[in-house]
């Protein structure tokens, strides 16, 4: 019986394309909601992610024609389409994290972390003017219906180093609205690295985690919770654990549920985390085949273990009987494949 969870934030990451290949605005999304819901879950972190055509490239697009993949499609939602979900998220009682990010244009699921390789002098300025234009395209749709903190990125090693671009950035953000900001570091490299954390509002960290074993876990995220304490300590700012995840297949040596557990008791004690996003959460409420290998946790034992940290009431919302067609758009999916 796990313990529960006493943060201001108990979150849960919910991904739809072009990790599902269902638009937000279709009905099985809203159901999925419903159904996460039911965790007790307050917040959900909503991915934006955008494309180039190359790690290197210096414009990001919506990627409006879809590149179809075997594991699914690389293309957004649009802006009307998140802002009617933030209104369903909010008629639930859910507050919403929207979490922009980019990715190369490519199958087979590229590191985001390589975004920026290779530049020159004159990428950057012409990359993060675009990319500022696209995160303000979605949130002039969908402010007004709530939106509650924005992370300006995750995951960008290459990208990080840019530290006065990101600066202007969160400057131009400043001039449109007063809503939280916050970044989503890589715990191990680019949580130190990135130095414009004095220009955001918390200061968020994922745990992209090597363990194979229990034992090494727990070391493992002693020195997770130690690089957090070190964080607070020299940036002044409240911190949150952002896309606690991995995934399912029976070779992952710690299980979604395990590592859920080990993360809340290493962070459960830290008076300055606000909150903890598990996932990943499939805005497909027929993506729920509780074997297939992926980081999805809607109907999955790790969603048991959600339920019982922040406390809900585990009255799931009747799943369809058949099963969505696909599998969730990953790195974890094309690792399982290598293996058949």
């Amino acid at each position: 019986m796990a313990s529960t969870i006493c943060l201001d934030m108990k979150g849960i990451n919910f991904v739809g394309m072009p990790y599902t290949r269902i638009h937000l605005a279709d009905p099985n999304a809203k159901k999925a909601l419903e159904n996460l819901a039911t965790t007790g879950a307050n917040w959900i972190s909503l991915p934006v992610t955008f494309f180039q055509d190359f790690k290197n490239s210096s414009q990001a697009y919506k990627a409006p024609h879809p590149f179809i993949l075997e594991s699914g499609i690389n293309e957004c939602s649009s802006e009307k389409d998140y802002a009617q979900l933030i209104k369903e998220a909010k008629s639930l009682g859910l507050k919403v994290m929207l979490q922009f990010h980019v990715q190369e244009n490519k199958p087979f699921w590229p590191d985001s972390r390589e975004i920026g390789d290779y530049w020159g002098f004159y990428n950057p300025y012409m990359w993060f003017p675009r990319y500022y234009e696209l995160i303000e395209s979605y949130l002039n749709a969908t402010m007004e219906h709530g939106v509650d903190m924005i992370s300006i990125g995750h995951n960008f090693m290459a990208l990080s180093y840019w530290e006065n671009h990101w600066k202007n950035l969160t400057e131009k953000l400043r001039n449109i609205t007063d809503i939280p900001l916050t970044y989503s570091a890589a715990y191990g490299d680019e949580d130190r690295k990135s130095g414009f954390w004095d220009q955001l509002d918390y200061v968020s960290v994922f745990p992209k985690l090597k363990s194979q074993t229990s034992e090494d876990l727990e070391v493992e995220l002693k020195e997770f919770a130690r690089t957090l304490v070190y964080m607070h300590k020299l940036w002044k700012k409240p911190v949150i654990v952002t896309r606690v995840a991995t995934c399912s297949h029976s070779s992952q040596k710690i299980s979604q549920s395990d590592l859920f557990k080990a993360v809340h008791q290493a962070v459960k004690n830290l008076d300055f985390v606000k909150g903890v996003f598990f996932g990943d959460w499939a805005a497909d409420i027929a993506y729920n085949d509780p074997s297939e290998p992926s980081y999805n946790i809607q109907n999955k034992e790790a969603q048991k273990v959600v339920t019982e940290l922040y406390e809900g009431s585990g009255d799931q919302t009747p799943l369809p009987e058949e099963v969505a067609p696909y599998k969730l758009n990953c790195d974890c999916f094309r690792s399982w494949t290598a293996n058949q």
